[in-house]
């Protein structure tokens, strides 16, 4: 699967597994990629960043499993070792 370009909402919501009703409560808490505009009008497409959406369910996947993404444990290892 590229990294690089857009998901539009229908790829998007089969990608993630989710509806685009969820999506947008997660994108306004802040919990999910922002959409991206596809043009410079402001009726213009949208799209979300596929690194960005990869991400985040590489993040979530993690959580599930009870992980954490890389690096993240040992850093916070680091950080309680200096309280």
């Amino acid at each position: 699967m590229s990294e690089y370009g857009f998901y539009r909402k229908a790829e998007l919501e089969a990608v993630v597994g989710l509806s685009m009703t969820q999506i947008d409560r997660l994108e306004g808490a802040g919990k999910f990629p922002k959409r991206k505009p596809l043009g410079d009008h402001t009726n213009s497409p949208v799209g979300w960043l596929k690194a960005e959406v990869h991400e985040w369910c590489r993040k979530r996947e993690a959580k599930r499993h009870g992980l954490e993404p890389e690096g993240l444990r040992e850093y916070r290892l680091s950080m309680a070792g200096r309280r």
